[in-house]
């Protein structure tokens, strides 16, 4: 199975022809006509992923994804799930040489006005049409959204509507939305994970409740807004923990270590072992092999290694 492809009819396979389609289609970002035009640059065998896109532009993750929604929306492209065991694993992206809704009108607006009993000014209308644009899923769970001929990104799904109900259980009182204004920012983050960023909302909500149990998480992790900011590395936090380790359980093990902040894994030669930063300090890894048992220490260096 090939992961993570460009797929794009083969007449454009060999040249960077882009289809008129884009330049034409009123209304479109910059960003998204740029993208597309990058993305059939690229021939069918070159493997694509969003990092890969990041790292060649200096926009950042989320002005990337942001683009990649407008061209889903508008038609330009679909991105095709690739499944093992039920979980996604990589996208493939279907670039299509015409939007959903057929090539864009070229034809300039009417400038007759309809009879009203008074002369012509000989003015062109105001009016324009509003062209048509499908908003197509791009999610595990399908969304459905309201007046689909509106481009509207704050548009949310019932799914986050319900899921936000969960979500705000997590955190203590004094950290929930009070107001309706920031209620909806959390609304509007969660669609954009699910709608945008691509993330099952279930399992999201799996590894905040992880996180929220965490000693260390619980006192650095007080609201959902933080899953789409950005670590000190520039890595967002929703990434990180979907990603990386947050799905993984805790080791019992750690337990028995009073404040752990973190684990750091390392080498010594070829030698796995691992640290435990602590509110107190670091605790090395010979005190590790001292206070634990072997199976517990085991784990610990598997937890950590595994990230």
């Amino acid at each position: 199975m090939k992961l993570n492809r460009i797929i794009k009819p083969s007449k454009f396979d060999n040249f960077t022809i882009v289809p008129n389609a884009i330049f034409r289609h009123e209304g479109i970002s910059q960003q998204a006509t740029g993208l597309y035009c990058y993305l059939f640059s690229h021939s069918s065998s070159q493997e694509i992923t969003i990092n890969f896109i990041t790292n060649h532009f200096k926009n950042g993750r989320d002005a990337v994804r942001s683009a990649i929604a407008e061209l889903e929306q508008l038609g330009y492209l679909q991105r095709e799930q690739l499944r093992q065991n039920g979980k996604i694993v990589a996208y493939n992206y279907i670039l299509k040489d015409t939007p959903a809704t057929g090539k864009p009108s070229t034809e300039k607006p009417s400038t007759e006005k309809p009879s009203t009993g008074k002369p012509s000014t000989g003015k062109p209308s105001p009016g324009k049409p509003s062209p048509e644009n499908p908003i197509q899923s791009n999610t595990i769970t399908s969304i459905s959204i309201n007046n689909t001929n509106k481009r509207n990104t704050s548009t949310k799904s019932e799914n986050v509507e319900i899921a936000y109900k969960h979500f705000v259980q997590l955190f203590p009182k004094r950290y929930r939305p009070k107001t309706p204004a920031a209620i909806e920012k959390w609304k509007v983050c969660l669609d954009r994970i699910e709608r945008i960023d691509g993330y099952d909302l279930r399992k999201v909500y799996e590894v905040c409740k992880q996180l929220r149990q965490d000693q260390f998480w619980s006192e650095n992790f007080l609201s959902v807004l933080k899953l789409r900011n950005n670590d000190k590395n520039g890595i967002r936090y929703i990434d990180r923990f979907m990603e990386r380790n947050a799905l993984r359980t805790r080791p019992t093990a750690l337990n028995k270590l009073k404040g752990v902040k973190d684990l750091v894994p390392y080498l010594e030669g070829s030698t796995k072992m691992v640290k435990a930063y602590t509110n107190n300090g670091v605790i090395q890894d010979f005190n590790l092999r001292m206070n634990l048992t072997p199976v517990e220490y085991k784990e610990i260096l598997d937890y950590a290694h595994s990230k």
